[in-house]
């Protein structure tokens, strides 16, 4: 695979959304690209696909070499929602015990180079589009045309995941789910490489305040402004 810089992206034609696990973001970038019909990829999905292999054939998340033989190895693709070659894992990478390791096989950076780069091919293949994540403003797609950065206290990010059955799966209390936002929110924003961080310059939004839709509403005016976003 061609390795892409970011000075080759589309960045005029994307939206970059961070933020943490239950912020919302998901809900933002699925209603812009709906609503500007542009593709959109929840680049966790990859992490969790990455996660899910290991779980199902044994490897050691904490070992790099063998995860990153993972990645090398899997028939990942994303429109819409993540498939491993045809079988679609929606409801598989959100289990709790994907949950549980994800942010322990994304702590290592020749896994996160190489997922990277996998995002970075799709955003051209797709000719631009709307990517949230963790590191999309600060490493994946650092110039993108908007950039912004999604948060919300704790305990609304747990409830809203406990109350969301398309994430709640296994019907977990909502203070399991808490427990696990938290061993996840301190992992992914401790991490060396590319921790989870609001990048300067980069307006945060407390999704608790508003709605999805004065939220989308927002970076769609700064999307075809170039103006920041302002809410």
């Amino acid at each position: 695979m061609t390795e892409l810089t970011a000075d080759e992206l589309p960045n005029e034609r994307i939206i970059a959304i961070d933020g943490t696990s239950g912020s919302g973001k998901s809900t933002v970038a699925r209603g812009l690209g709906k609503d500007l019909g542009m593709h959109v990829l929840e680049t966790g999905s990859l992490y969790r696909a990455v996660t899910l292999i290991c779980l199902e054939n044994d490897i050691d998340v904490h070992d790099e070499d063998a995860v990153c033989v993972a990645v090398e190895e899997m028939d990942f693709r994303y429109e819409g929602e993540p498939y491993l070659g045809l079988r679609h894992i929606n409801a598989d990478i959100r289990a709790r015990e994907v949950a549980m390791n994800v942010s322990l096989v994304s702590v290592h950076p020749r896994v996160r180079a190489m997922l990277t780069q996998l995002m970075r091919h799709w955003i051209v293949q797709h000719g631009g589009g709307v990517i949230e994540g963790r590191d999309i403003t600060t490493v994946v797609a650092p110039q993108a045309k908007v950039r912004v950065y999604i948060d919300a206290p704790e305990d609304v990010r747990a409830a809203r995941r406990h109350s969301d059955p398309s994430d709640n799966t296994e019907n977990r209390s909502q203070s399991e789910i808490q427990e696990v936002i938290a061993f996840r929110d301190n992992l992914d924003s401790t991490r060396t490489a590319s921790p989870l961080v609001r990048a300067d310059g980069v307006p945060e939004i407390d999704s608790s305040l508003y709605s999805a839709e004065k939220i989308i509403s927002a970076i769609m005016e700064s999307f075809a402004s170039g103006e920041p976003v302002l809410l």
